[in-house]
Formats: structure tokens, C-alpha cells, sequence
């Protein structure tokens, strides 16, 4: 590939990049602050599928402040579409990563799947507008934080 053409290919990758990144925020609104509805709503109503789509789940927010899990998954989603669009990790991805491997609270690899699945249609349910494009953008804005995480799975915590 010349240079050139190395070029309009970086240009292409981040002209979809940014496209799956506007789809992404613009349902993000929807699902936040669409109907009246308050930010949390969507979050509460996504771990309650989540929980009730899986016994593995359920067991590991068994013991958890829900609130406090909300408010950490509202932080998270910033961090996981700034690494989508910049490919940075941050010092927060890594300990996100460390967390929940193996070592940590060990979200296992298999559960991410149902984890995405579960926000997706919870997503369905919230944006008035959603539709493939919708689905698509916030399967590849999360896949990517979701295969740093996974590939982190076996990783040590520091002592």
C-alpha cells in the first residue's frame, strides 16, 4: 500500500470511526434523557435484564450497591467511547481490566457476550429511533473496550 493510499484508508477508518462515534452519542441522549426519563432509568433497567438474563450475573451483583454499580458504569462509558475513538488506554481502562478479571470480582470472557447483548436490547427499548445503525454502533463502540478487557481476563493485580 503507498502512501498515499495508507492515507485515504487512515481518512476512511476515521470517517467511520467518527460516524459510529456520532450514531453512538446520539442514541446515548435518546436513552438518557428521552421521555422524561432520568439518566439511571436506563442503567437500572439494563442490569435487571442483565441479572434476570443470567444466574452468572445475578450471583455476581448479588452482594453489590446497585447505585454505586450505576454510577461506575455511567463513568465507564465515557472511558470505553474515548478508547473506541482514540484507541488510548487510560489509567482507568487498565484497572477497569484488572478488576474484573480473573483475580478481581472474575467477569468471565463468556459473560461480556450476554453483558452486550443485555445493554443492546435494553438500548431497544430506551432510543425511540433505534435501528441497525443504533445496534451496530454501540456493538462496535463497546466491543472494543470489551476485547481489551477480555484480553486482559488472565492478567495479575499488582500488589
Amino acid at each position: 500500500m503507498g502512501q498515499e493510499e495508507a492515507k485515504g484508508h487512515h481518512s476512511q477508518r476515521n470517517d467511520q470511526t467518527n460516524q459510529l462515534a456520532r450514531i453512538f452519542n446520539d442514541s446515548y441522549e435518546r436513552v438518557m434523557h428521552g421521555l422524561g426519563r432520568s439518566s439511571g432509568e436506563f442503567y437500572v433497567a439494563f442490569y435487571d435484564l442483565l441479572t434476570a438474563t443470567s444466574d452468572e450475573a445475578a450471583s455476581k451483583f448479588k452482594n453489590t450497591d446497585m447505585a454505586a454499580q450505576v454510577r461506575m458504569l455511567q463513568s465507564s462509558v465515557t472511558v470505553l467511547l474515548n478508547f473506541f475513538v482514540t484507541s488510548c488506554q487510560d489509567e482507568y481502562l487498565g484497572q477497569l481490566a484488572e478488576r474484573h478479571g480473573k483475580r478481581g470480582v472474575d467477569i468471565s470472557p463468556e459473560l461480556y457476550e450476554v453483558w452486550l447483548e443485555c445493554l443492546i436490547e435494553t438500548v431497544r427499548q430506551f432510543d425511540s429511533k433505534f435501528n441497525d445503525d443504533v445496534a451496530t454502533a454501540w456493538r462496535v463502540v463497546f466491543s472494543k473496550g470489551i476485547e481489551f478487557m477480555t484480553s486482559r481476563y488472565e492478567g495479575s493485580l499488582e500488589k
